[in-house]
């Protein structure tokens, strides 16, 4: 059995805690997904939203996909709407000021029951590219399921936290035409065995990837503006740092815009 239509109900589905959208601890419970996604402090769940785009009742052409862990089915993909079922019905609590507006919502629901490896395909295919993830989560997404190398863009989160710290940097044409491995090479970063190297101090790089980010954030880099002029853009304290760094070994980088890193 690749994948069969199965209902399910909706108490004994169990929502995904490595959701690209927003990931969570693996021991993460139902209503710990719940609080994060009705605090929505990331932007990424909007739950009302898509209570109000659901219309007047639940649309069954839209099926969860799920995969059984064990006597546990997971969801894969439709944690939201499952969310929202799980509120509807209370199976979970929110706070009293929550305005969601949930439409008719079935207890039981016909879910897409398949193999990890469907689900994951089937996950990506529909939401690589359709804006819903962006950069940063897709190539987490990537690499974590679908066993590809890391991303110089990856690398580069997972050793500085520059783009979790940024959200303004978590941007295709940033991960495609500023952090990308040419231009990070250029200023004097590198990458080896999925470690960040660099020519400067950690203070030095620090400070040059911080002027990055503010040229980013005052849209003085733009796909209209400067583009592929990273270098030209940067402040003259930056752009001397590249300079007279030219010549030094590069080392391991410890640069940490996150300071749990």
């Amino acid at each position: 059995m690749d994948q069969e239509v199965k209902y399910i109900n909706i108490k004994e589905l169990v929502l995904w805690t490595e959701n690209p959208r927003d990931p969570i601890d693996e021991n993460a419970t139902d209503q710990d997904i719940v609080d994060r996604a009705i605090n929505d402090s990331s932007g990424k769940w909007t739950l009302e939203k898509l209570a109000k785009e659901m219309g007047e009742y639940y649309d069954f052409s839209e099926l969860p996909t799920v995969v059984y862990h064990g006597n546990k089915p997971v969801v894969y993909d439709g944690n939201r709407r499952i969310i929202l079922g799980k509120i509807k019905h209370g199976f979970v609590t929110t706070p009293n000021e929550s305005k969601i507006q949930i439409p008719d919502f079935p207890v039981e629901i016909p879910c897409n029951v398949c193999a990890e490896e469907i689900a994951l395909k089937n996950v990506y295919r529909k939401h690589s590219d359709t804006g819903s993830w962006q950069p940063l989560e897709r190539d987490i997404f990537l690499h974590k399921f679908m066993n590809q190398k890391k991303s110089p863009f990856l690398i580069l989160e997972e050793t500085t936290g520059i783009i979790s710290k940024n959200p303004h940097l978590n941007k295709r044409f940033v991960k495609e035409e500023i952090f990308n491995e040419e231009i990070l090479k250029s200023m004097g970063f590198f990458f080896k065995d999925d470690v960040l190297y660099s020519i400067h101090n950690n203070q030095e790089g620090y400070s040059i990837l911080s002027d990055i980010s503010q040229k980013i954030e005052a849209e003085d880099i733009t796909t209209r503006k400067n583009r592929r002029k990273v270098i030209e853009v940067l402040e003259p304290s930056s752009q001397q740092l590249i300079d007279q760094n030219g010549k030094n070994k590069a080392h391991i980088s410890h640069i940490a815009f996150d300071d749990s890193k």
